[in-house]
């Protein structure tokens, strides 16, 4: 199914939703290290766009989850110098958790509504939970259409598996870059086109089909 909506001419503008995102950068040794320094320059570039009133943080995790801040904060010209900093802290090394990074991710209390999380991985995950499938059936199930997972990755050795479907079945989709050296670009690329919710919380409802033959079960915002 395809569904166009086009505002009338007497809207001339439409008001910013605030929002959240979560940037949840993978720093294991298997991202590598060009394609982690062009995560990091893209959250960088993100966070320079980010609308008055939107909240971020940034989540570096390997080993061990490491928060940029308790909570995520307005961004501004000293916070994102802080930003950029925190992560220049990093470098690529040790095993990664995906699930364990989502799941916390996914039972913090969102502070904006709505609340995005983007995944910047390679989609190989080295420790906890390995097995792909096993990591989007328990997270799918765990976060019920809460929040929006968005994955980018770029370059070579990539589970696109993995990042496509923890996407798509928590409405969201999955970008990925075919240059290593143009990641930072498409990460900024994927924030503009999520930074302007228009319509939250979309439901369809079906007559004359079977819904248990309809995908996606739940949609996701319109932009």
């Amino acid at each position: 199914f395809k569904i166009t909506i086009q505002a009338g001419e007497d809207n001339k503008n439409l008001d910013t939703n605030p929002t959240e995102i979560l940037f949840l950068i993978d720093g294991s040794k298997s991202v590598e290290s060009e394609r982690f320094e062009e995560f990091k320059e893209g959250i960088i570039k993100s966070l320079a766009m980010l609308n008055e009133g939107d909240l971020f943080n940034i989540v570096v995790f390997k080993e061990l989850i490491f928060e940029f801040k308790e909570e995520s904060v307005q961004a501004n010209s000293d916070i994102i110098e802080e930003a950029e900093k925190f992560l220049k802290k990093f470098r690529s090394a040790e095993k990664t958790d995906a699930f364990e990074v989502l799941t916390k991710a996914i039972s913090q209390q969102a502070n904006r509504s709505p609340s995005y999380l983007i995944l910047l991985s390679d989609g190989r995950p080295t420790k906890g939970i390995t097995n792909a499938r096993e990591v989007i059936n328990k997270i799918s199930d765990h976060n019920n259409g809460q929040k929006a997972i968005f994955t980018l990755s770029g370059g070579l050795r990539v589970n696109r598996y993995l990042l496509d479907f923890i996407a798509y079945r928590n409405r969201g989709w999955s970008e990925y870059s075919y240059r290593s050296n143009l990641i930072s670009d498409q990460v900024a690329k994927l924030y503009e086109k999520i930074d302007d919710p228009i319509i939250l919380n979309l439901r369809y409802y079906l007559s004359g089909v079977d819904d248990r033959e309809t995908f996606p079960t739940i949609l996701p915002d319109f932009f």
